[in-house]
């Protein structure tokens, strides 16, 4: 599920969420994202916010992962859309005004990867969600 988090509380199209069978939950903006994941039967997290390496050198490529969704199915008085594609799949996503098309405009989810280096090896160190970014407009 994807869903806003305003005014400290979760905003889903529906409102309504269960939060029994939670395995992970992403709270992000452009600068900083809080990350809870479940392993076993307990919680665990980390908070990645950029700027907070104050003095430390970080390497980052940021991404666009190009979702599934080539048309709007219906747009939602409350701020979502629902996105489909011929293979069956649909996403519900807060709505920015995306324009959407089997083309060039689709809708995709940046991402910043940070990169270390572990015996003179690059690697990436931590992923994180920026935003939801219109394509191709």
């Amino acid at each position: 599920m994807i869903g806003k988090w305003k005014e400290e509380k979760f905003i889903f199209h529906h409102n309504k969420y269960c939060f029994t069978r939670l395995q992970k939950i992403r709270i992000f903006n452009e600068s900083e994202e809080l990350y809870i994941w479940k392993s076993g039967d307990i919680f665990k997290g980390r908070h990645r916010k950029d700027g907070d390496e104050a003095g430390v050198e970080m390497n980052i490529i940021e991404a666009n992962q190009v979702l599934f969704g080539t048309e709007i199915k219906e747009r939602f008085e409350n701020g979502f859309i629902k996105i489909s594609e011929n293979r069956g799949t649909e996403l519900i996503l807060p709505d920015n005004n995306f324009i959407l098309d089997d083309k060039k405009n689709r809708i995709a989810i940046k991402t910043r990867n940070y990169i270390d280096f572990e015996n003179s090896i690059a690697t990436y160190i931590d992923t994180r969600f920026v935003k939801f970014e219109q394509l191709g407009r």
